[in-house]
């Protein structure tokens, strides 16, 4: 009988690494980020200016992109 597996928790992030609504959810699955997304990018009405770049991560992924930030700070 396999030992059950711990649920990878998935999340939204943003390109640019600020937080807003989608970058505070979590997701049991990647379908259902993905599923989030769609809907997100089906709401706008064909206009790069307003659109954000998304991409979905483990949560395990987002903590270590955050160490990884906050050791290395990008200039702006």
């Amino acid at each position: 009988m396999p030992e059950d597996q711990p649920q990878t928790i998935h999340q939204i992030v943003r390109s640019d690494g600020k937080e807003d609504g989608l970058t505070r959810l979590s997701f049991d699955s990647y379908d259902r980020a993905y599923d989030e997304l769609e809907r997100y990018y089906g709401d706008l009405c064909c206009s790069d200016d307003d659109r954000v770049d998304y991409t979905i991560v483990t949560k395990a992924e987002k903590i270590l992109r955050n160490t990884i930030d906050t050791k290395h700070p990008t200039a702006e």
